[in-house]
């Protein structure tokens, strides 16, 4: 009620003024007034010289005029404007450009909005606007541009939009537009970008907008698409980027893909398309973006060798076959993604791809080794053969590439120790290299692995102890070592692993007591269990979520008896004293049965006489 009055009486304060001057008219001053309150003008980051006098002679901040000091612009993007859109807007007649965006102005568009007929470009992206647009712009003869990208409108995409003939921009990305696209959009001649994506728009891809031979921008990502990919080939020649990824598209990628030959990007991910990818597209010698994973596309990766400029090759996840020795070819990739498909052969050499910043092979059939990274690989971040067949050692070469921050060999056939210049790695995230058969110890040089958040080395025939210096990697939160023959004691240093929450020692050879000092850290999960390490065990064993078992079975001990306890002692003590009582006990027994023995044998030998006469003849 406040905020009407006070807009009432800003008004009328307004109409009496702009009696008495030549200054901007009173309905377009009053209109500005009620915007200011309507936005909540008194927290904008910048509101100069608003409602201080004349809006064109004042110079408010964001407001044009012409020479007749009528408002011609507002452009009041990026100032912190909430609340609605004055319902007055409409009375801003002369008004061509309206710049809004990257604010936080909601509800719905006011039925001002479509008197402003004079608009050339509209820019009202990034705001929390709702609601149907409003299906009134035929008669916005000279609109140019008009954004509305990243708000929340709602319904069918106005059909009005397709008799806008002076249009070369079209932005409604990220909203909730559904239904068909118009088919009026076949008129929208002047068209050089148009931007639909992220929405939940449904229907076919209709073949005239590729009829539309100013169109080089086309952006239909993220909808419910259904349908083909039509016949590309026509009049459009311009078209640089196609963006189709996320729908439900079917069939094939038709042999017409190579008909717009300047296109750049070509973005065909997350659909349901089959069949092969057509020997046609090594024509698109301008492209630099090939995206078509997550399909079902079969057979092999065509010769790529006539795309010079390629930078981006991304097939993960269909079913491609045969080998990938055409990648080579393209010595301009910088991503390679052709992960999660049946892919066979060895890796061939890199040597060319010296501008790598992503290398992605993973869950494939390749054989062979990893081929020797020989060269400056100043850019490549990522490297990953994750679940192949690779046999051989790890190559030096791969861990002498400081800038990579993960590097992923798990599940192999590979063979040998981990490198000892592993300590180069010195942006290194991510290590995996479990399920393989690697021999050796963990590197001392590990403790250069400052960046270190998860190391992985499960499953291999790792031996030794783990360094010190493994306990200086502070930024630590997944640790796996187990099932190898890791021996040694975990030390008090543990303490100094604060991020450390997933700790796996299980199935190894380490001994000793389990430091407490894990003790009270929540959310911890350890397993340190089929290991040697002495009762009691400490309480953080049990507060795993793995349970007790976590770290057993434990083996009793005493700080200074080679690891029995008292009662161990004891007891063997008593046993060898009764051991002895029972051995002298059959000695003595032996010894007395002898003798009792020789004693019968002697009576026995004596003769016998009959009288003392006879013994004293024969004495």
């Amino acid at each position: 009620m406040a905020r009407a009055l006070a807009a009432a009486l800003l008004v009328c304060f307004v109409f009496v003024c702009g009696a008495l001057s030549a200054d901007t008219p009173a309905d377009q001053h009053a209109a500005l007034i009620d915007f200011y309150i309507q936005a909540n003008g008194g927290s904008w980051k910048d509101s100069a010289n608003w409602n201080n006098g004349d809006p064109c002679t004042g110079q408010w901040y964001g407001v044009t005029c012409d020479d007749e000091s009528n408002v011609t612009g507002l452009d009041l993007n990026t100032n912190n404007l909430s609340g609605v859109l004055t319902p007055l807007i409409g009375d801003l007649p002369y008004l061509q450009t309206l710049y809004l965006q990257e604010n936080q102005l909601s509800s719905t568009l006011p039925d001002g909005f479509c008197d402003l007929t004079t608009l050339k470009s509209i820019d009202i992206r990034d705001n929390d606007f709702s609601g149907t647009f409003p299906d009134c712009l035929a008669s916005f003869a000279n609109l140019v541009s008009l954004s509305a990208a990243n708000n929340q409108f709602t319904g069918p995409i106005p059909s009005s939009i397709g008799e806008l003939v002076a249009l070369n921009r079209l932005n409604l990305a990220s909203n909730q537009f559904s239904g068909a696209l118009p088919e009026s959009f076949e008129k929208l001649y002047a068209a050089q970008e148009i931007y639909l994506q992220d929405n939940a728009i449904t229907g076919t891809l209709p073949s005239s907008l590729f009829t539309l031979q100013n169109l080089y921008s086309l952006g239909l990502g993220g909808n419910q698409i259904t349908g083909t990919i039509p016949d590309l080939t026509g009049d459009n020649f311009a078209l640089v980027t196609f963006n189709v990824s996320y729908n439900l598209l079917i069939g094939s990628i038709p042999e017409s893909i190579s008909a717009p030959s300047r296109l750049s990007t070509l973005e065909l991910s997350h659909n349901q398309l089959n069949g092969t990818i057509p020997a046609s597209i090594s024509g698109l010698s301008q492209l630099t973006i090939l995206n078509a994973g997550n399909n079902m596309i079969t057979g092999s990766i065509p010769d790529l060798s006539a795309i010079k400029n390629l930078v981006t090759l991304d097939l993960h996840g269909n079913s491609l076959t045969g080998n990938i020795d055409s990648i080579a070819t393209s010595t301009s990739l910088q991503i390679l993604d052709i992960s999660n498909n049946q892919l066979t052969g060895t890796i061939p050499s890199l040597a060319g791809l010296i501008d790598l910043r992503s290398f992605n092979v993973r869950l494939n059939k390749l054989t062979g080794s990893i081929p020797e990274l020989s060269g400056t690989y100043v850019n490549l971040r990522s490297f990953d053969v994750y679940s192949n067949s690779l046999s051989g050692s790890i190559p030096s070469s791969l861990t002498n590439i400081p800038s990579l921050t993960s590097l992923s060999l798990g599940s192999n056939a590979l063979t040998g120790s981990i490198p000892s210049n592993f300590g180069n790695l010195v942006e290194l995230t991510n290590f995996d290299a479990s399920s393989n058969q690697l021999t050796g110890s963990i590197p001392d040089s590990i403790g250069s692995n400052v960046a270190l958040t998860s190391f992985t080395v499960q499953r291999n025939t790792l031996s030794g102890t783990i360094p010190e210096a493994f306990y200086s990697l502070t930024n630590l939160q997944y640790v796996s070592l187990a099932n190898n023959q890791i021996q040694g004691n975990l030390t008090q240093s543990l303490a100094g692993l604060t991020k450390l929450t997933n700790l796996y020692l299980n199935f190894n050879q380490l001994t000793g007591d389990l430091p407490a000092v894990l003790d009270n850290r929540p959310n911890y999960v350890f397993n340190a269990s089929n290991n040697a390490f002495f009762c009691p065990l400490p309480d953080w064993c049990s507060a795993s979520p793995t349970g007790d078992g976590s770290c057993a079975p434990c083996v009793d001990n005493k700080d200074n008896n080679g690891g029995l306890s008292g009662w161990d002692i004891t007891w063997i003590v008593l046993g060898s004293l009764a051991l002895c009582v029972l051995i002298l006990a059959v000695i003595g027994g032996v010894a007395f049965y002898v003798i009792r023995k020789r004693q019968q044998n002697a009576d026995e030998s004596a003769p016998i006489y009959s009288s003392p006469a006879e013994q004293s003849l024969y004495g």
